[in-house]
């Protein structure tokens, strides 16, 4: 087994990936501009992705189901952060939180269906 797959299946790589992305988006709702918008979607879509590949690698529905809900949380966290940090004045911060916590929400629950969890 070589470095990368090591690497890929460590729970501490996964920890860290989970707190990049919380980082990530506590970030851009932070100080949210285009700029902040597109660097964060630049590292969300890299991290994401090697979420979904891990997922992908394990076939358990419930260890991919566990992931996406740890996924959410960092994410809905993270965006709550960098609301707070923001100082509670940015409307777009605001209803970018919103929209992914409903989005995140429903993605949970089309999961729990589709593995009959």
């Amino acid at each position: 087994m070589g470095l990368l797959e090591r690497l890929a299946y460590s729970g501490k790589f996964m920890f860290l990936m989970l707190f990049i992305l919380y980082l990530d988006i506590a970030l851009m709702t932070r100080s949210i501009g285009r700029d902040s918008i597109i660097i964060g979607t630049v590292v969300g879509v890299i991290v994401l992705s090697y979420l979904a590949y891990y997922a992908h690698r394990h076939h358990s529905p419930r260890e991919v189901l566990t992931l996406t809900t740890f996924t959410a949380i960092s994410m809905i966290l993270g965006g709550l952060t960098g609301i707070v940090l923001g100082g509670y004045g940015s409307f777009l911060s605001g209803a970018y939180v919103f929209s992914l916590t409903v989005a995140l929400i429903a993605t949970l629950y089309a999961a729990t269906k589709l593995f009959k969890i």
